[in-house]
């Protein structure tokens, strides 16, 4: 489940990425809170990052809520480290969750 800024984001990717993506979301769907390694990291206690790696690099911030996967942020990748902000970004969206 995702917002609708997350949506838009999402729409707004590279074919290619959309692509990857969609099926990067599939699997988190299939495999939820089990799902790691390329695909998923955990980037602080309930704050996971969905890593799709395409032509764009791209980071999708999600929780796992009452056994349901949210979505909270998204954001292309330029640089070797996740911003600060980003990962704040999706705090805030979560903190809204609960």
């Amino acid at each position: 489940m995702f917002g609708k800024h997350v949506r838009e984001f999402i729409y707004a990717l590279q074919q290619q990425t959309f692509a990857k993506a969609i099926r990067g979301l599939a699997l988190l769907e299939t495999n939820g809170h089990q799902l790691r390694m390329p695909h998923a990291k955990l980037i602080e206690h309930d704050l996971w990052e969905l890593r799709i790696r395409a032509q764009q690099e791209v980071r999708l911030f999600y929780c796992i809520h009452l056994g349901r996967a949210y979505v909270l942020h998204g954001f292309i990748k330029k640089t070797m480290f996740t911003p600060r902000r980003e990962i704040e970004s999706a705090k805030a969206v979560r903190a809204a969750l609960h």
